[in-house]
């Protein structure tokens, strides 16, 4: 064979490079024992050479036609080869912690993708049907990788029939297409369809059911949930992203290129099907109680949200379709978070996993890949405060996600400038980390315990605040104190839903029961040192605010309690420690929500018990909020003046008897204010003035 036709090949080089690549490490696998991880690897690097050669090799025209590479093609292949690799690296540690580790897997995705390739690039029937197939049946085996699981098998058998009657619709399409036009290329099609005809729409129609199966679209989806469910969860991120990108990529090219003479046709049926997965992605969304299946109706409608584009039926409309598939796959891999190590799941602004409820179980075991011998696993969202400084969405730049719209219909409004005064931001994700412990994880399918996601209000996220929760930890101050040696920079909050080790002031135990609000914040550097304890009456009257305001009316009845307290009718039910460290400083908060400690010095009680409901995540949002407020009032010490007045406009007992028990001593005299350091200052009943920097104090007939 000489040089000419090797060269001529160049195009091709990506999809041959795959296909070798797969035969070499099938070959690996058979013949060497236990090298899962080496071929995982390999076939990253596989799928990610072949993604480079695609960036670089020339465009052109393969087999007479067959086989197309434009710059359309370029950039399908190189984001489908992307999702692939990353869907690897996605499954390793799932299969690792199922023990299900399998060298034919990562082979399986590689041969996959191989038949994306040449799906993406087809430009003729018969490349189109071979590119599909050859796709195709390796997902079906991949869907039931998992052997051992029935849900698992069983969904590989749903999507084998379903998808064989699919394939066997759009053959039959294409048959149809070949009879009524006597061509089998794109252009050869578009050249003969200009006469239209019944026997060609109906050719379309079954192309089209084809289509709309393999992406997912209404009425074509019911596969989608059921598969979804019964597959490993790697392998329902892979089945929503790379295979989505193929079957999207040659839904436009033959829509666009073979049939452009027969667009009012066809704009028809695409504009049925996106409004129809618009909508039922977003109301059979409603009744799921089972996370993956819930995915698969998000899936689902994004698929009509691209197809509008489509819709369109011209080249602008299908580059923002392509736009919006990019931002979709962005978002699944957390790709939308740029400064949030690790990929992870978006989360809206809050949400509740419900006590011995399968669903939130198999979020926690299988959606967050928390092996069943360990579930001491970590949740994180993406950090979108940072995407509003950018201008991002969740998806796609705030004028790329209207595009789809306006090429669909100029008239379309797609929402007021966020330019123009007034105009309502989207609303935040918070920025959340939810740890589990390992006791906690183990025991968390037979205690019932429920797990809480709080969420910063967006005045705090907008400020650069950041929120990790815990299920169960020692003490939040104390782990705000280590992440601040370890070198972690405020303003961050951790909050805990109980504490092993709580402690308040002079090393004394807090009662910590799941129910009540236990929240630090670390300050990085927030002023001179010397300016520390004034922090203490910042946070009690951000934690007075965000008490007042959650509950109307109920600011007559509470009241400040010098020096760290806060009192609902005359019974504490908060309490502030704060702790410095070098730079640090953190100010830790306890609210008695739904429990409180017997036998106090002190009567305790807590807001359910004064007739209140308000739980801990209803108040940390206004808590997170105040404290912005209240600490840029003191402004690193130079406004406490103000705070100082305030806080005496709140407090207990101003003018009244007190007995203080400072270092084992009693002081009384009568409460006269609070000096410019926040030290307490008492009248004796002789007249003098005396201070005192801390103590416990008891209101007379309080003691």
């Amino acid at each position: 064979m000489n040089a000419a036709p090797l060269s001529s090949l160049t195009p091709v080089l990506p999809d041959i490079v795959l296909a070798v690549g797969a035969l070499v490490l099938l070959m690996l696998g058979a013949f060497r024992a236990r090298s899962e991880a080496v071929i995982s690897t390999l076939s990253v690097v596989l799928l990610l050479v072949a993604a480079v050669i695609v960036a670089c090799v020339p465009g052109g025209h393969v087999f007479g036609g067959s086989f197309i590479v434009d710059d359309f093609a370029r950039f399908m292949k190189i984001l489908a080869y992307v999702c692939s690799a990353f869907a690897i690296v996605m499954s390793d540690d799932f299969f690792v912690a199922e023990r299900e580790q399998k060298f034919e897997y990562p082979i399986l995705i590689v041969i996959s993708s191989v038949g994306m390739g040449m799906l993406i690039s087809a430009g003729d029937l018969i490349a189109l049907y071979l590119g599909l197939e050859l796709m195709s049946l390796a997902l079906y085996v991949v869907a039931a990788s998992s052997r051992d699981n029935v849900r698992s098998t069983e969904a590989g058998l749903k999507y084998f029939v379903l998808g064989a009657l699919s394939s066997g619709m759009l053959l039959y399409g294409c048959s149809l297409i070949y009879g009524f036009t006597g061509n089998v290329s794109f252009i050869g099609i578009a050249k003969a369809s200009g006469q239209g005809g019944i026997g060609l729409v109906f050719g379309l129609v079954f192309l089209f059911v084809g289509f709309c199966f393999k992406v997912s679209a209404v009425p074509f989806h019911m596969w989608t949930p059921d598969v979804y469910e019964g597959a490993p969860t790697p392998v329902t991120a892979f089945f929503s992203a790379a295979p989505k990108v193929a079957a999207m990529a040659i839904f436009v090219r033959a829509t666009i290129s073979a049939f452009p003479a027969i667009t009012l046709e066809w704009q028809q049926i695409v504009v049925f099907v996106s409004i129809a997965s618009m909508a039922l992605g977003s109301f059979a969304a409603i009744g799921q109680h089972n996370i993956k299946r819930l995915m698969a109706y998000s899936s689902i409608g994004h698929m009509g949200f691209a197809l509008v584009g489509l819709a369109a039926g011209t080249a602008e409309g299908v580059q923002d379709g392509a736009r919006w598939r990019h931002g979709r796959e962005r978002q699944r891999s957390g790709g939308s978070c740029p400064d949030q190590s690790g990929a992870g799941v978006l989360l809206r602004a809050s949400a509740v996993f419900a006590r011995r409820h399968s669903a939130a179980r198999r979020v926690l075991r299988e959606i967050l890949h928390l092996p069943r011998r360990d579930q001491s696993g970590t949740l994180y969202a993406c950090r979108s405060w940072r995407a509003v400084e950018c201008g991002w969405r969740l998806l796609l730049s705030q004028h790329r996600q209207g595009d789809v719209f306006r090429r669909a219909d100029a008239d379309l409004q797609t929402g007021p400038d966020p330019n123009q005064s007034g105009a309502r931001r989207h609303r935040l994700v918070q920025p959340v980390v939810l740890h589990l412990s390992r006791a906690a994880g183990r025991g968390g399918s037979r205690s019932g315990e429920v797990i809480v996601l709080m969420h910063l209000d967006p005045t705090a996220a907008t400020a650069g605040a950041r929120l990790i929760l815990y299920n169960t930890i020692g003490s939040t101050n104390a782990e705000a104190l280590r992440l601040a040696r370890a070198g972690e920079r405020g303003p961050l909050w951790i909050v805990a839903r109980s504490q092993t080790a709580g402690r308040g002031r002079r090393g004394r135990t807090w009662v910590s029961e799941p129910g009540n609000l236990y929240a630090s914040l670390l300050l990085t550097d927030p002023a001179p040192p010397r300016h520390f304890p004034e922090l203490s009456f910042v946070a009690a009257l951000a934690l007075h605010d965000a008490v007042a305001g959650r509950i109307p009316g109920l600011a007559t009845r509470l009241a400040l309690k010098w020096p760290n307290d806060l009192l609902i009718d005359r019974n504490k039910f908060a309490g502030i420690l704060v702790e410095g460290e070098g730079a640090a400083a953190v100010i830790g908060l306890g609210v008695n929500c739904a429990h409180h400690p017997a036998g106090t010095d002190y009567p305790a009680t807590d807001l359910a018990a004064a007739g209140l409901r308000a739980g801990a995540d209803s108040l940390f949002a206004p808590l997170s909020a105040a404290m912005v407020r209240r600490l840029a009032q003191w402004s690193a010490g130079a406004g406490f003046a103000a705070v100082r007045a305030d806080w005496l406009d709140r407090a207990a007992g101003v003018g009244k008897p007190l007995v203080v028990k400072s270092s084992g001593v009693d002081l009384s005299g009568q409460f006269v204010t609070i000096d410019e350091t926040g030290r307490l200052v008492l009248r004796s009943a002789d007249g003098t003035m005396q201070t005192v920097g801390a103590g416990d104090v008891f209101m007379m007939g309080n003691r």
